[in-house]
């Protein structure tokens, strides 16, 4: 058919409430055909124990969520809209196909998929989870995109003036770019895994996770400001010029690291005693000037050297 299926309320909605259902039941799939669309204020497109099929048009466009659902999703033809709201989308299988986020809404995408059209994301926010590749172009600008999962990309993402964070276990083997980004990094990898980064204008790039980099030099560039925030670095030497130091945040971990490469840490706590911890393992080479900096007078810098370690090089202190 040709029809719709609007998704209403009257009143206010309740938290732990009921909300609106479009479901198969006592088995079967259900196939929304090419002409039907599902749109409006929240609801649930399928179940969580039956196979559900869209050639249709599922749009979140009001300002609330639709939650798709089924033991598999296939978009088969059909278009996965989140226009002004919230569309979240579980178990989706095969070919994402047309999916698209439109500004100030939210695309939230789990399963086992390709992402096999390019998806623009304009002012908005998009999460990908589950197993899933991307061959195809992601482009934001101005929004948030949350990488999860077990993922690979094979394409090309863009974050223009963007939160791109990067979780779960993930490889890149196509091409990154930030432009006055800030690309958060998760999980365990290597720079072999973070593969083509390129970054132009002022960005940041947080480690969140562990940098395996044995043998290898990450190389602090001027267009990047590099934080250790909470991660881990194993091994290999971090160079970079004076004046563009590798940043520390609190709970971070260097483990038998080489510093060819100046270091900045500075206290700065919203409460009394706050204290900015940085540990050594496995013995630590400094060769260039590491900055311990209070900002208040409860603030303190802590440099920790767990159990017997040794402190080399021809680096400073101050």
């Amino acid at each position: 058919g040709t029809g719709e299926i609007l998704f209403s309320q009257s009143g206010n909605r309740r938290s732990g409430g009921q909300t609106n259902y479009v479901q198969p039941v006592d088995g079967g799939t259900l196939t929304i055909g090419p002409g039907i669309r599902i749109y409006g204020q929240e609801g649930v497109v399928g179940t969580a124990s039956l196979p559900l099929v869209n050639q249709g048009t599922i749009d979140s466009d009001s300002g609330q969520t639709i939650f798709v659902r089924g033991s598999s999703v296939t978009n088969a033809g059909g278009a996965l809209l989140a226009s002004d709201g919230t569309l979240n989308v579980d178990n989706l299988t095969g070919n994402a196909g047309h999916a698209s986020v439109s500004a100030g809404s939210h695309l939230d995408l789990d399963g086992t998929y390709t992402v096999d059209q390019d998806l623009p994301v304009p002012q908005a926010t998009l999460t990908l989870r589950g197993d899933w590749t991307n061959p195809s172009v992601i482009d934001a600008a101005d929004g948030t995109v949350t990488l999860q999962g077990t993922w690979s990309n094979a394409g090309t993402i863009n974050a223009a003036n963007t939160a791109l964070t990067l979780q779960g276990a993930w490889n890149n083997p196509g091409t990154i770019a930030a432009t006055d980004a800030t690309v958060n990094l998760h999980g365990t990898f290597t720079q072999s895994d973070l593969g083509v980064f390129n970054r132009t204008g002022s960005n940041t790039v947080n480690i969140n996770g562990t940098l395996e980099n044995a043998g290898e030099t990450l190389l602090l560039d001027a267009a990047t400001t590099w934080r250790l925030n909470g991660g881990r670095i194993n091994g290999g030497t971090v160079t970079g010029e004076v004046g563009n130091p590798l940043v520390i945040s609190a709970g971070s971990t260097l483990d038998g690291v080489v510093l060819d490469a100046d270091v900045a840490m500075t206290a700065a706590g919203s409460s009394y005693y706050y204290t900015l911890t940085l540990t050594v393992v496995n013995g630590l080479t400094l060769n260039g000037r590491l900055t311990m900096t209070r900002s208040g007078y409860w603030d303190a810098g802590a440099l920790n050297f767990s159990g017997d370690q040794t402190l080399g090089g021809t680096g400073e202190i101050l």
